[in-house]
C-alpha cells in the first residue's frame, strides 16, 4: 500500500520542481556525484552513518525527507519501499535515474507530503528527517 500511495503522489510532489531534463550528465552525475559525497551535512563521514543505522528498528517503509547525498539510504538495510525527498530538482533526479529497486524520489517540501500520509503511517514505518542546518547554527 504505501508504494502504491509513494506512486500517487509523485506528480503532486513534482509540481514544485524545476526542469532539469537539460542538464547534461556530467552535472547530474561527475561533479554531482563527487560533491555529495562530501556535503558538510552529509552523514558520510566515518563513525557518523554506522551510528544512526545501528539505532534504525526493522521496517517496511523508509522515507528520508532531505536526503542529499543518501549517506544512510545507501548503506542501511534496504526497506520495502523507500521514499526519498529532497527540494533541489538535480538530487531528485539524481536518485531517479539510479533507479533503486522499491524507491521513488520526489521533489518537494517533505512536510506537506508527510502530513498527507499520515493516516498510512504505522510501526513499520521509519522516518528520518534530518534537514541542512545553516552554517551560523551549528
Amino acid at each position: 500500500m504505501a508504494s502504491t500511495s509513494a506512486k500517487r503522489t509523485t506528480a503532486s510532489a513534482n509540481a514544485a520542481c524545476i526542469d532539469v531534463a537539460g542538464e547534461s550528465a556530467a552535472s547530474l552525475y561527475g561533479v554531482m556525484v563527487d560533491r555529495l559525497d562530501r556535503y558538510p551535512g552529509g552523514k558520510n563521514a566515518a563513525g557518523t552513518f554506522q551510528w544512526l543505522i545501528r539505532m534504525m528498528p526493522t521496517h517496511a517503509v523508509y522515507v528520508e525527507g532531505c536526503v542529499g547525498s543518501g549517506g544512510l539510504f545507501r548503506r542501511k538495510v534496504p526497506a520495502l519501499t523507500s521514499v526519498l525527498i529532497d527540494s533541489d530538482p538535480r538530487i531528485v533526479e539524481y536518485w531517479r535515474r539510479r533507479d533503486v529497486p522499491g524507491s521513488v524520489a520526489l521533489c518537494g517540501d517533505v512536510v506537506p507530503w508527510l502530513q498527507s500520509h499520515a493516516d498510512r503511517m504505522d510501526d513499520d514505518w521509519l522516518i528520518y528527517l534530518d534537514p541542512p542546518y545553516r552554517l551560523d547554527t551549528r
